[in-house]
């Protein structure tokens, strides 16, 4: 398997939805990526360019990671989940610390070995991490024929310059890279998440290698934990064994059908329960892409493969 990065730099705000209008998260996640290029590479090569993304990640020739920040030159990724021996004194006796700790989502990805050790500052990183971006409210106005126009608030995300997010793609040969990337190109300019019909989401996409020790542990096969770096779920055949000695979290994943042909009216998709970005397990599973329609004309797909990275204590 080989390792791209993409870091993205938005030229404009942008509003990755969490079930609100009016608010929004600070990122997205790898399964809201995926149907996103899925409807990019319709748009391009019409329904053989769904195909063949989905045949791609399905067979596990094309991983993608969630979304994760990146301030300046630091690139960071989820806060593991895994126990961790701390100093009970310095630590579990100090309320400002253990808030830190609690509120903490992201580490920087070359503080990992100190995280797992113990020895991580994250008062530190989480005032670090503050400056990422800022929230923020837009007012826009909804206008019918005949009607008053409609005020309603958009919550919006910008974020500082020199800051943004990235992602890291597994891929097994060029020929799906370059798809990859031309699909990526073109939608640098349609914009990724919520309203971007009203010119949110827009970014510029850099692509670089995979910094050396990030690239040891993606690629490290006898680790004593592998930590997914993307929302996921194991197959029903492989759950039993890729929960045990595991610790995670689960997500609920849900959301609406983004297609024209698939329904006169809006439908929801099925909603799925997946662990989340930052799960830790002692067996690695392979996950799938997994059709999440709902009495529609065709099939929806929620991608759930994970993205390991394997750490050793």
């Amino acid at each position: 398997m080989n390792y791209k990065l993409y870091k993205l730099s938005f030229s404009t705000p942008v509003h990755f939805g969490n079930g609100r209008l009016g608010s929004c998260e600070n990122r997205f996640l790898a399964d809201r990526l995926f149907s996103t290029i899925c409807i990019e590479a319709k748009k391009m090569f019409g329904t053989e360019g769904i195909e063949s993304v989905y045949q791609s990640a399905v067979s596990g020739k094309l991983l993608i990671s969630d979304s994760m920040p990146y301030c300046h030159d630091t690139l960071y990724i989820p806060k593991p989940i895994m126990t961790i021996e701390r100093d009970t004194d310095k630590y579990d006796n100090n309320s400002v610390i253990k808030k830190s700790f609690k509120k903490l989502s992201y580490i920087p990805s070359d503080s990992i070995d100190k995280y797992i050790k113990g020895d991580f500052d994250a008062t530190a990183e989480s005032q670090k991490l503050s400056g990422l971006g800022v929230f923020s409210e837009k007012t826009s106005a909804s206008i019918h024929e005949d009607d008053d126009a409609l005020p309603y608030n958009v919550g919006t995300y910008n974020f500082n310059p020199d800051c943004g997010l990235y992602f890291i793609i597994g891929y097994e040969n060029d020929d799906i890279f370059f798809k990859f990337d031309d699909i990526m190109y073109s939608l640098g300019y349609t914009g990724i998440g919520g309203k971007v019909s009203s010119g949110f989401g827009k970014f510029e996409a850099v692509i670089t290698d995979v910094p050396e020790e990030l690239l040891k542990m993606l690629t490290n096969q006898n680790a004593d934990r592998y930590i997914t770096l993307s929302v996921c779920m194991a197959k029903e055949d492989e759950l039993e064994n890729a929960v045990s000695e595991a610790e995670f979290s689960m997500i609920r994943r849900s959301g609406f059908v983004n297609s024209v042909s698939y329904s006169e009216t809006f439908r929801k998709k099925k909603d799925m329960y997946c662990f989340a970005g930052g799960s830790s397990f002692k067996n690695k599973f392979e996950g799938d892409v997994y059709d999440i329609s709902d009495g529609g004309s065709h099939a929806v797909y929620r991608y759930a493969k994970p993205l390991f990275m394997g750490v050793n204590l």
